[in-house]
């Protein structure tokens, strides 16, 4: 097989793993972001709800082998706080706490009325500062 047909079939299986890895990290909003493949390099676009959302994508694609570069044209759209409802901020933090962390199952999320409590370890004292930072900034967070 010819080279450029080589690399247009591993482009393909790279998109296809950036998707679903998308999928899992952002759930229902997934469908807002859209992936193209050239050589390894990936090109994400479209609409996220907040920063969280976005940096979670940006991490799953980097998660993939063969990806060798991510290009971010993600827009964020913003919602007032009050649309918000206690799962959507739970997504959000989910996100967050996914991107701020290596470890993200160590550590646990109580959202109550736009108030977020987490609990858990972490190793690195500058992962515990990142995921503070992380959740504040999830839109509609109290």
């Amino acid at each position: 097989m010819p080279d450029h047909l080589r690399a247009a079939a591993d482009d393909g299986a790279i998109q296809a793993e950036v998707m679903a890895a998308i999928a899992v990290a952002l759930g229902v909003d997934a469908p807002g972001v859209g992936v193209a493949v050239n050589r390894g390099a990936v090109l994400l676009a479209g609409e996220v709800a907040g920063a969280p959302d976005r940096g979670a994508a940006m991490m799953a694609a980097f998660s993939v082998p063969g990806v060798t570069t991510v290009h971010d044209a993600i827009h964020t759209v913003h919602v007032e706080a009050g649309e918000q409802t206690d799962v959507d901020i739970s997504r959000s933090v989910r996100a967050a706490i996914a991107w701020a962390t290596e470890e993200p199952d160590t550590v646990r999320a109580e959202i109550s009325d736009h108030t977020v409590i987490l609990t858990g370890t972490v190793r690195w004292d500058f992962e515990r500062t990142a995921l503070e930072n992380s959740v504040r900034l999830v839109v509609g967070v109290d």
